[in-house]
């Protein structure tokens, strides 16, 4: 049985022009990751089609704008991606890059100095109004004068703390949820693999809380002369960082597998998921695992193809 591809780029109204779709593009390409603060995407379209005027690129594609980009089989697609255009080559062929939701964080200028601070409302003022989805925390004493939200992403992410947008809600500190929806592989079904044991080396992480009035806490734990963990927190006491440190170790140390996965467009994947892994030729690599990032590619010659790559062993 063979299926027909579909997949169309919507550019959704916007300033004064109107929606309009586009079916003749040349590919595509989308990667995401919890690692990454940006979901990113390019397109590639060739500037002689009948989908818009090619000899006014300048009025019809603008920095902000909104796209979608869908896929599937047999005229039934998905949304794989919702962004803005944050970048047009003008060339032969025309290329626009995308962002995610993140366009706007980068934009959005935060200031914000509070004592005891907690995570949630620290993306609260980073997030411009759109929803939150994290785990509370302390975070200590947090200063921040004009500055763009990234930035204040971006320092949470050295303290180990990693943000992105899932379905445009901003989240925190839940990269590896038990509860993530769960998909099925069979690797002998799949376009391609390259996948091996994760090797579980020795790891050494040190937490250092910084203080205001007094010497600074630091807690060590594992073993040295392996990887090396360095995190950095503003406020906290010395029970809240050994806490951080051990739950840090733990993760470094979780069974896990290093490499790809290469699926067809179905079925969907998306980094936070679950893959529960089966083959017949290679039993040593079943299990359930989660997926760290997805790089999801369209075009004649290839057709839909999803890179996953996996990381720890779910519990």
């Amino acid at each position: 049985m063979t299926y027909a591809l579909d997949g169309k780029i919507v550019f959704h109204a916007s300033r004064n022009r109107k929606e309009f779709e586009v079916y003749r593009f040349s590919e595509f390409t989308i990667e995401s990751s919890w690692r990454k603060l940006t979901d990113t995407a390019e397109i590639v379209l060739p500037r002689k089609t009948a989908d818009y005027n090619r000899f006014a690129l300048q009025d019809i594609f603008k920095g902000g704008d909104p796209v979608s980009i869908l896929a599937g089989y047999d005229g039934e697609s998905y949304e794989e991606f919702s962004g803005y255009i944050a970048q047009i080559e003008p060339g032969i062929p025309l290329t626009i890059r995308l962002e995610d939701e993140m366009y706007h964080i980068k934009r959005y200028v935060v200031s914000i100095s509070k004592k005891n601070c907690g995570l949630k409302e620290l993306l609260i003022a980073c997030a411009d109004g759109r929803e939150v989805d994290c785990n509370d925390t302390n975070l200590g004493t947090v200063r921040y004068d004009s500055v763009y939200a990234s930035v204040v992403l971006e320092d949470l992410k050295k303290q180990g703390i990693y943000c992105f947008f899932r379905n445009k809600v901003l989240t925190a500190m839940k990269v590896c949820d038990s509860n993530a929806e769960l998909v099925s592989v069979m690797i002998e079904r799949t376009a391609d693999e390259s996948l091996k044991q994760k090797n579980v080396e020795k790891v050494h992480v040190k937490v250092i809380s910084h203080r205001k009035f007094g010497k600074n806490l630091k807690y060590e734990c594992g073993e040295k002369g392996g990887v090396s963990i360095s995190l950095e927190q503003n406020g906290l006491n010395q029970y809240e960082i050994e806490v951080i440190a051990k739950d840090a170790y733990k993760k470094a140390k979780t069974p896990g597998l290093d490499g790809e996965v290469t699926l067809f467009g179905v079925p969907r994947v998306k980094h936070g998921m679950r893959m529960a892994l089966n083959s017949v030729m290679y039993p040593e690599l079943k299990g359930t695992y989660y997926i760290n990032a997805v790089k999801k590619t369209m075009n004649k010659s290839d057709g839909f193809k999803q890179i996953a790559t996996l990381g720890d062993k779910a519990s």
